[in-house]
């Protein structure tokens, strides 16, 4: 005689016992099946996730005989889905720098290729590339650059970031350059040779440029804050600028949109000169 184990139970019990062995053998199963999913996987992490608009909270610098952390240096930093843009400015308000360029992501790496650069007296143009591990915190990301080069000397690099976006969507959204400006003036009208790009994100905005003086030695100037768009009226608050004039100000424009790729923008000034640009959208190729 055959005696299973099923047969020496009451015959009340035999369908709960059969339930939970069939059960048992499923989720036996299932557990495995994850489990082999999962080392298939190779333990790839996920890609973060950056765009959004940043406010730089401190930076600190380690190596050789340095191991500094900087909380005065105002900087703001935004990521579209393809582009980032940063700007700062020191303490003192007098200095700046910008950089612009598109990145791309790998699992928590984020790969930075900066096109143009800016920074007091110089203009760099040569595209740079910086591998940047990025932490996601409670208020918005660290990002670590560990072989950062300065003068031949290896630094780590590390900076701290709380997001300071907002949800408002613009026409204006996204990276523009530059294409002409010039400053009216009566019946004089006067071009201006600047290299100049626009970022708008998140209700923030950043703009730096480059442009040569007198001597033909560069200046950067940059700025950025926070702007209100309704219609064709644009209002840019400058929380930030190398132009002590208009820092902490409102500055007022009057918008011409053409399509979605171009728009023109005017600044009528207190002394009845007019100051007036034309941006073009920059894509990823």
């Amino acid at each position: 005689m055959n005696t299973t184990i099923e047969s020496l139970i009451h015959p009340s019990c035999v369908f709960n016992f059969i339930t939970i062995k069939t059960i048992a053998m499923k989720l036996i199963l299932t557990i495995a099946l994850l489990f082999l999913i999962g080392c298939s996987g190779n333990g790839k992490k996920e890609n973060v996730n950056m765009p959004g608009v940043y406010r730089m909270i401190s930076q600190s610098i380690k190596g050789g005989n340095i191991d500094t952390t900087y909380r005065s240096l105002a900087q703001l930093k935004i990521f579209t889905s393809d582009h980032l843009m940063f700007a700062n400015v020191n303490q003192a308000g007098t200095v700046g720098s910008f950089g612009i360029g598109t990145y791309t992501v790998n699992g928590d790496t984020i790969i930075e290729n900066i096109f143009l650069r800016g920074s007091d007296s110089t203009k760099t143009e040569t595209p740079a590339e910086y591998k940047l591990i990025i932490v996601k915190t409670g208020k918005g990301y660290q990002q670590v650059i560990p072989d950062f080069t300065s003068n031949g000397q290896k630094y780590v690099l590390s900076e701290d970031y709380e997001s300071v976006g907002m949800p408002a969507k613009s026409t204006l959204d996204g990276v523009w350059k530059l294409s002409l400006s010039y400053h009216i003036k009566g019946n004089d009208t006067t071009t201006n040779n600047i290299t100049q790009y626009k970022m708008y994100d998140g209700g923030y905005f950043i703009w730096g440029q480059s442009r040569p003086d007198t001597a033909r030695k560069n200046i950067t100037a940059v700025g950025f804050g926070k702007f209100t768009l309704e219609g064709n009226k644009l209002q840019e608050y400058l929380m930030e600028s190398t132009n002590a004039e208009i820092r902490s100000l409102d500055v007022h424009i009057d918008i011409e949109m053409k399509g979605d790729t171009v728009f023109k923008q005017t600044i009528s000034n207190k002394d009845s000169t007019r100051d007036v640009e034309t941006y073009v959208r920059v894509t990823k190729e």
